[in-house]
């Protein structure tokens, strides 16, 4: 099998075609509508040929001087600036970290006041017991009130 891209005639018919549609292309963007194409004196780099592109000349190097940039007063004027927006920075967090501080004291002050209702319901159900204890051992005496041996109830099953 051939490969038609190796067939002459039909690469000069394909450059032919090309070139019109570059023509036609060319004289639409002059004025005769609103094209895509550039005309050749717009200032861009343009393809003369299949082989080479036009090459643009290299930039100029720009020349570097070698002394200070700046003069001794705006160097001092720099760094006075520099300090003022560091202090004017560093009072914008202090006070972003006090938001956010009052901002955990919010959500965390409901659970710390919550803790501490528990252990004052705690604590009055412990002092409720003591007092009902008391006032059981006064309504039954201490004298009538025996302790069991150690073992005295014994499992189900156990032979005496």
């Amino acid at each position: 099998m051939v490969n038609s891209m190796d067939d002459p005639d039909l690469r000069r018919h394909i450059a032919e075609v090309s070139r019109e549609h570059d023509q036609m292309m060319v004289k639409h963007a002059n004025g005769h509508g609103n094209g895509y194409a550039v005309p050749r004196d717009a200032g861009l780099l343009y393809r003369d040929n299949d082989n080479a592109l036009a090459i643009a000349s290299a930039p100029e190097p720009e020349a570097f001087d070698e002394g200070p940039c700046f003069t001794e007063a705006q160097f001092d004027t720099l760094a006075f600036v520099l300090n003022e927006l560091r202090k004017q920075w560093q009072d914008d967090i202090e006070r972003a970290e006090q938001r956010i501080l009052q901002a955990v004291v919010r959500c965390c002050l409901p659970g710390e006041l919550t803790e501490r209702e528990v252990h004052d319901l705690r604590a009055r159900v412990i002092r409720a017991e003591q007092h009902i204890e008391r006032q059981l051992k006064a309504a039954i005496g201490d004298d009538n009130v025996v302790d069991l041996p150690a073992g005295f109830i014994r499992r189900r099953g156990h032979a005496a």
